[in-house]
């Protein structure tokens, strides 16, 4: 068929609706088709069954799309009036009662001639039919079509103020455009209501729409988009697409960009949208890459007797020739040689060999078992070519640093197999020093500090090398002291001005309430050494004690008043004497 096909559908007063098809030329004339009844549908024609996805009515009515006339279908619910040219005109409901059995009711036919991606348009003139002779509320209506389930568009509004029956129906021309996208395809009319609040709720109300004189034309617009088959593409190469159409008012592709051309470099799925004034067409392919040839047999390997070694070279290329002329995509090793393999793309081909060797067992020696001090360490060292290690504290490499008191054992693999050996280290001992706590000495005196340690060398922080020394003046001070191993420790001497204090109370009571039950000095300080003697009344000595807190707790000794004399020598040795009462009471 060409592209100036016309489709023509008369209504003609009592005779209904035909559906003439010319492919060759335009004519342009009215003929009438007979029917037997005001409700069967014109040749060609068929009511769209509520069950329909855009019928929309929830159930089948009474009232069904209507051939009418100014004497039928029926003057009872006025489904009456002038057709637009001849006799008859179609007619459908929207309305009924809501929402249990709402109608909305029209009619369609398959029209096939159809060039895919030519644009068309839909001719037909409408009006509004009352449905009943009382019904003046909805006087505006439209008709709503669609290609297939497809909506091309809805009519613009038509008004009438027509009663009933009417022999005056303002008829008003309408055109909806549209693109083909098969070469059949089937139009359905439904009435469509621009102000449904305006639809009488009862079985006879509603919208009414009448239609008239239907037919197509060819617009002699014609989109095509083609981006061929899905493709593959070499590293670096690209691809131009070119869907410049002079029918075509805007072009989209999937990147949102606007031009008629689209340059492609990497891997994805294209597509683009073709748009013209009746209409879009889009067309999607998919473009890959080769994928880059990639070849890895590994690193040079040394094996044992007896084993193999598999390479594999598998990758998305087709081709495989190795060192003897083979051409899997693997290959097994049984002997000593370099082995290549080169693999071939679409795109590239890429080479890569490996060294494959035999080796004897490994043979390792950690040592003697020995002894370190503390602080020392030993390196233990078991490297060789092409191995791995595994030693007992989990280190993998070849050497370690050992410390003393404990067991050090390494399994190291190469060649063709593994060994192992171990080593102990014991800890020798280190000298203990001790310059004591952290003290002071007072104005004007001394004090020695000694690390004495049998066989021992001794290093002061003055170079002094004595097993003592004597400290004047406050610091840090600290000695090095060495046998087999060496040790250090340190001490902080401050400075005090240390007077001498003692006060000694003249009452205690002893009588075991855990208070005041001793006879010992209220405050003593930087005394040395003491002697203290008690005497009863009578010179008859009771008590005597080299304790510088003295401690007597009065055993023996009745109540009553008693006298001391305390001799004592301070830090600074200078030698003294107090003496004094106390009395005893319980």
């Amino acid at each position: 068929m060409s592209q100036l096909l016309k489709y023509y559908v008369f209504c003609t007063l009592f005779f209904g609706c035909n559906v003439i098809t010319y492919a060759q030329s335009f004519v342009n004339s009215d003929l009438d088709g007979v029917v037997t009844s005001f409700s069967s549908m014109p040749a060609g024609w068929q009511t769209i069954p509520y069950t329909d996805v855009n019928c929309l009515a929830t159930s089948v009515g009474q009232d069904t799309p209507d051939l009418t006339n100014l004497t039928g279908p029926a003057a009872a619910n006025g489904v009456m009036g002038n057709a637009y040219s001849g006799s008859t005109f179609m007619s459908g409901l929207m309305g009924g009662p809501a929402p249990s059995s709402f109608y909305h009711e029209g009619f369609m036919q398959e029209i096939s001639g159809f060039i895919v991606g030519g644009c068309y348009s839909v001719n037909f003139h409408q009006t509004v039919v009352k449905q009943m002779l009382a019904d003046f509320l909805d006087t505006t209506g439209s008709w709503i079509i669609y290609l297939d389930d497809v909506q091309i568009g809805i009519s613009a509004p038509t008004t009438s103020h027509e009663l009933g029956i009417s022999t005056n129906l303002p008829w008003e021309f309408r055109s909806l455009g549209f693109m083909a996208t098969s070469s059949t395809h089937t139009f359905k009319f439904l009435p469509w209501d621009d102000d449904p609040d305006q639809s009488t709720n009862n079985p006879y109300g509603g919208l009414r729409m009448g239609i008239d004189s239907i037919y197509l034309i060819n617009t002699n617009q014609q989109l095509s988009v083609e981006l061929g088959n899905d493709t593959t593409l070499c590293f670096g190469e690209t691809l131009a697409f070119d869907v410049n159409n002079t029918s075509a008012t805007s072009y989209l592709w999937q990147d949102n960009s606007a031009n008629p051309s689209f340059t492609v470099s990497q891997e994805g799925t294209y597509w683009v949208s073709v748009t013209s004034s009746c209409g879009s067409i889009a067309d999607t392919v998919n473009v890959y890459y080769d994928a880059p040839v990639v070849v890895n047999l590994g690193n040079d390997t040394i094996l044992c007797p007896n084993e193999n070694l598999f390479l594999d070279a598998s990758s998305t290329a087709p081709s495989y020739v190795w060192q003897d002329g083979s051409s899997s995509s693997t290959f097994t090793v049984v002997e000593d040689g370099i082995y290549w393999v080169t693999v071939t793309s679409l795109c590239a081909s890429v080479t890569d060999s490996i060294m494959v060797a035999f080796a004897p067992l490994p043979a390792i020696d950690l040592g003697e078992n020995t002894s370190l001090c503390q602080e020392e360490t030993l390196t233990l060292d078991v490297a060789m070519p092409n191995a791995t290690y595994l030693w007992n504290a989990g280190a993998t490499t070849a050497s370690i640093q050992a410390t003393p008191n404990g067991t050090y054992s390494v399994k190291v693999t190469a060649g063709c197999g593994s060994a192992t050996d171990s080593i102990f280290i014991g800890l020798l001992p280190s000298p203990l020093v001790d310059l004591g706590e952290d003290g002071f000495i007072c104005l004007g005196t001394a004090l020695t500090l000694d690390a004495a340690v049998l066989d021992a060398i001794y290093l002061w922080q003055n170079n002094a090398s004595n097993q003592t020394l004597t400290v004047t003046e406050p610091g840090l001070y600290w000695v090095e002291v060495t046998t087999t191993c060496t040790s250090r420790d340190f001490i902080s001497i401050a400075l005090a001005e240390c007077p001498v204090l003692l006060e000694i109370p003249n009452v205690f009571s002893p009588n075991g309430d855990g208070f005041n039950d001793l006879f010992t000095p209220a405050i003593i300080e930087s005394i040395a050494t003491m002697q203290t003697t008690i005497y009863n009344r009578w010179g008859r000595k009771i008590y005597e004690t080299d304790d510088v807190l003295i401690n007597w707790d009065g055993n023996h000794a009745s109540d009553g008043v008693y006298f001391w004399i305390i001799r004592y020598i301070d830090i600074r040795g200078i030698e003294n004497n107090r003496n004094g009462y106390l009395q005893i009471i319980r």
